[in-house]
């Protein structure tokens, strides 16, 4: 039996890649189309590229992976995929999971909650009896001509080293991106970042995030956080390392990497004697301690990511649902530049709740971080079911069209700093933030903030700030600026470590990039 798996806006989709697994396991014919790296508008030649290829494997099943922001690409893709499959079309992912019914409109089955073992049994089913539907298994709902079968959900999985370790670059998996489908299978030497995760979970419930709703979901049904034993993530690492001759780091996408000391004592002792790579990770104020710190840092821990959100408590405790104080968040920031780690802080922009006044609080807690650090500024996503959406809902802070399924925003507006995209008075704050973060005086900028040039001519700011190699701003566009402003940014960057005398790194760094060049042109 066929099968064809999509992955909508996400290259690394985990559950995609876990799933191919599990079913090619199960003896079934599975290809994988992982469709556009990042969140880009598909255009219409992508589209149909993809259902060509996919209606070329002559699927009995297809699944679906999709977040909010890819809803409409995922009803246009279905649309077209029935117009050449005779197959049927399951959907999974966060948005399915919250909003089931609005998508089995769309899809004949879908996947609500964590899908490993659901669609398995479904293929079996499928494989049994082609013609089955409205089956009893736990997780799937089905849309049939009565109605809708609604089944219950099942326990939460606890014991994660039961999951096989993905294969990422099986020939049969498909990229599609830029108009054309790319080989990547075949070119392991072009991976220089792993990306993997050691649990499921989140220690915390923020309002805007679906952590929150997947905790009220799985009620009852065994633990929320699970993590994998050490171990078993030694091994994926081991085997990432021997597949990717080039592999410069290895990146944690946990929600908080940094719980669990017991296991991370275990995990750093072994990752520093058999790996020996730098690691990407992400934190949490709360959860960033120095023990905790110093023994990552010992263990090969380069980077950190800490979401702020906010510099405003208001909107911190009342509306984001995070109990971090401003004293947290420093003593947090200290304890990462104690250590000298590479760090990134996320602030979240473009709430409707947020007042000047809050805004200027922002202003000022950036310039308090112990320089240096990259700031994210991401927009608020009103995401369907959590308990920001909800609550803005009610109050008349947001419309329906502003849901990120109907309004898309994280198309275009994902993160990023000095982002023309934004309105004139969110991006006066945006260029705000990013001068905070220059170490400009939060003084100097409060008085700015309030200067009327200043804000009338703020997209002329904007511009001039985008073509100086202060910083490199991941536009989320393919735009002049971007291209320009990354050259100038580059070349900064060699003439700085030159001038260190770090001769070797610089030219090794620069032979990379040329060679990178010479196999894009091949």
């Amino acid at each position: 039996m066929k099968i064809a798996l999509i992955s909508l806006g996400n290259f690394r989709c985990h559950a995609v890649h876990l799933l191919h697994t599990l079913l090619e396991r199960d003896g079934f014919d599975v290809r994988s189309f992982l469709f556009k790296a990042a969140p880009f508008r598909a255009t219409p030649y992508e589209v149909d590229l993809l259902v060509r290829l996919v209606s070329e494997h002559e699927p009995e099943l297809i699944g679906i992976s999709l977040i909010s922001t890819f809803y409409k690409l995922a009803c246009t893709v279905t649309g077209k995929l029935r117009e050449r499959c005779n197959a049927t079309i399951a959907w999974g992912g966060i948005h399915p999971t919250i909003r089931p019914e609005d998508c089995l409109k769309h899809a004949d089955v879908v996947c609500v909650g964590e899908g490993e073992g659901a669609m398995v049994e479904l293929a079996r089913a499928l494989r049994a009896n082609p013609k089955a539907d409205a089956l009893p298994i736990k997780n799937l709902w089905f849309s049939t001509g009565d109605g809708m079968i609604k089944n219950e959900i099942r326990p939460l999985l606890q014991d994660l080293d039961s999951l096989p370790i993905p294969n990422h670059l099986s020939p049969d998996k498909v990229f599609i991106d830029a108009n054309r489908m790319l080989d990547f299978h075949s070119r392991a030497d072009l991976v220089e970042t792993y990306d993997t995760m050691t649990s499921r979970g989140c220690p915390f419930g923020c309002d805007y995030c679906a952590n929150d709703f997947l905790r009220r979901l799985y009620r009852d049904k065994g633990s929320y956080i699970r993590r994998r034993s050490v171990a078993h993530v030694m091994g994926e690492l081991r085997l990432a390392r021997d597949r990717y001759p080039n592999l410069q780091e290895i990146a944690f996408s946990d929600d908080v990497f940094t719980f669990d000391d017991t296991w991370l004592e275990e995990f750093c002792e072994r990752y520093k004697r058999e790996i020996r790579l730098p690691l990407l990770c992400y934190a949490h104020p709360n959860m960033v301690r120095d023990s905790t710190m110093k023994l990552l840092k010992d263990g090969g821990l380069k980077y950190v990511i800490m979401g702020i959100q906010s510099g405003s408590s208001r909107i911190r405790e009342e509306f984001f649902g995070r109990r971090s104080s401003e004293q947290k968040i420093l003593n947090a920031a200290s304890i990462l530049r104690k250590y000298r780690f590479r760090v990134a802080y996320d602030f979240i922009s473009e709430n409707p709740y947020e007042t000047d006044d809050d805004r200027r609080e922002t202003v000022k807690l950036i310039t308090k971080l112990p320089r240096p650090f990259q700031l994210h500024l991401f927009s608020l996503g009103m995401f369907p079911g959590t308990k920001l959406t909800e609550r803005a809902l009610r109050e008349g802070a947001i419309r329906l069209e502003d849901v990120e399924c109907m309004s898309e925003k994280g198309y275009e507006l994902f993160g990023g700093s000095l982002h023309l995209g934004r309105e004139d008075k969110l991006l006066v704050w945006d260029v705000l933030y990013f001068l905070a973060k220059r170490g400009v005086p939060a003084r100097t900028l409060l008085v700015l903030s309030r200067t009327k040039f200043f804000v009338q001519h703020i997209r002329t700011v904007t511009k001039m700030l985008r073509y100086l190699p202060l910083d490199y701003y991941g536009f989320l566009t393919y735009s002049v600026h971007n291209r320009l402003n990354f050259f100038i940014f580059r070349v900064f960057g060699y003439a700085r470590m030159l001038r260190r005398g770090s001769w070797r790194f610089c030219f090794r760094k620069i032979k990379q990039r040329i060679m990178k060049q010479e196999d894009t042109h091949l």
